[in-house]
């Protein structure tokens, strides 16, 4: 059997001691409600309980300090109790994490907005990958990791956590596993385990995962006056998951020829209609024509009355050539249709110039014309080297500014050939004997010279004075 990459992840949230930094809000009109149909395995699942115990013995409750040179031992661990009130979290989480892999939810917000009841400390660990139990919690053990790979261990050693529950969940195959650990115990009593695929409702913002258009099973409806049909299916993509709208919206454009009733379309008489279904924030029409066995309408070739784009579908209306009935039908999204907002950008001495096209109705966006960057021009200035300063040359470009030197050339020797005790470059440098210029018989230079050469001239002053 084809084994699945395995992914760990640790969180932990102490609510006395750590605040959860601030996560991205998202409008609530951004954030939909999904199912997705999920396979749990819970009596395996809750197996795990035994063997997180067993970890938090004293011979066995240890992980790495920070320096990984010395274990830590935890002496005093209390057992954890299964939570069946958690153990709701820990599904719907092994769900959410088959559409979005990470401790932030579908919808944005953190892993513990899922909790039933309320917690004063909470944690949990999330895996996929591992098809048992004993494999998975093998993983969250970390024995061989170092400090910075045993979240998911020192998560299961927590003093502070008394309640324990596992979700267990298979999505198109892949095993996904979560564990919640929290403080306090809830008083949910025993419920049987779920061994069952289910359907499971969760949130999800189109702004956190990558969404694709939802499709319908069927658009085009032909029928009698005393038939019915059931409403399509609807389904759409998250991160490459299958879901279908936990809530769907349908409304007839003529409830004199078909009405949508508890999932049905139902003919009320003869003629076309459109269907609008939304879900999910969006709108697909339908086309339904209702006839009688002996009333078969001849329709024409139909006019394009609403131009499809690449982000919502057309209207095509048909005129039936013997009774004058008008019908409607949807035209397909046109992906070529796209209304595109160009924007030039020039080029400049490192990056190339192109010109992007993006689409104001779709994220769909592409750049061409490019123009190879101009590249640098540079002014050189040489600043030549002398007995007081190095020598350099500076390279400027004359274009965006871009500077750098290069070839430096030490500063040279002062010379006194002349014998006048001053450098003959003409920098005026003393290079003869020092004299002394304070009253204290001594040669002061630098920048305090002054200052110095100052404050003694008044102390010798008071000193000749007095003696």
């Amino acid at each position: 059997m084809k084994k699945t990459i395995s992914v760990l992840l640790s969180f932990i949230l102490l609510v006395s001691s750590f605040t959860l930094g601030a996560l991205p809000v998202f409008a609530e009109d951004d954030v939909y409600d999904a199912v997705i149909n999920a396979a749990y395995e819970q009596t395996t699942a809750r197996a795990m309980l035994d063997l997180v115990n067993e970890l938090r013995l004293p011979e066995n409750a240890w992980y790495w300090d920070e320096t990984d040179t010395n274990k830590v031992y935890l002496s005093n661990l209390s057992p954890l109790s299964y939570d069946y009130e958690l153990e709701q979290t820990a599904m719907l989480r092994a769900s959410e994490i088959a559409v979005y892999f990470s401790h932030t939810r579908p919808n944005g917000k953190s892993c513990f907005t899922s909790y039933v009841g309320g917690y004063r400390n909470a944690g949990e660990n999330i895996a996929y990958g591992y098809d048992t139990y004993e494999s998975v919690f093998t993983a969250f053990a970390e024995e061989n990791d170092s400090y910075a790979g045993q979240g998911h261990r020192r998560n299961m050693l927590g003093v502070n956590f008394t309640a324990f529950a596992v979700g267990h969940a298979v999505v198109n195959g892949v095993h996904y596993w979560v564990q919640e650990l929290r403080r306090p115990l809830s008083s949910e009593p025993y419920t049987e385990p779920v061994n069952a695929p289910t359907d499971v409702t969760f949130p999800f913002s189109k702004s956190v995962v990558t969404y694709r258009h939802f499709t319908v099973s069927q658009t085009e409806f032909s029928l009698g006056l005393n038939d019915t049909a059931a409403f399509p299916e609807i389904t759409c993509t998250l991160n490459s998951r299958t879901v279908r709208p936990a809530e769907i919206t349908a409304a007839s454009a003529n409830e004199n020829v078909a009405v949508v009733q508890n999932g049905v379309i139902v003919p009320t008489g003869v003629g076309g209609t459109t269907v609008t279904v939304s879900a999910f924030g969006e709108d697909v029409a339908l086309s339904v024509v209702v006839h009688t066995q002996k009333d078969v309408h001849e329709w024409d070739e139909g006019v394009v009355t609403l131009e499809p784009t690449c982000s919502t579908t057309g209207i095509c209306t048909y005129t039936c050539l013997s009774c004058g009935a008008v019908m409607e039908k949807p035209v397909p999204k046109d992906p070529d249709a796209h209304v595109f907002r160009v924007t030039v950008h020039e080029p400049t001495c490192v990056d190339d110039g192109y010109t992007s096209h993006a689409c104001t109705l779709c994220r769909y966006g592409y750049s061409d014309d490019i123009v190879p960057a101009l590249g640098h021009i540079y002014a050189i200035r040489i600043t030549p080297a002398t007995c007081m300063n190095d020598g350099i040359t500076t390279y400027t470009c004359t274009r965006c500014g871009d500077k750098f030197t290069k070839n430096p050339v030490p500063a040279f020797e002062h010379v006194d050939e002349d014998g006048d005790d001053y450098c003959d470059y003409g920098c005026g440098t003393y290079m003869g004997e020092l004299q002394p210029n304070c009253a204290c018989g001594k040669t002061h230079t630098g920048p305090f010279a002054s200052i110095i050469i100052f404050f003694h001239r008044i102390v010798y002053f008071f000193r000749g004075l007095f003696g």
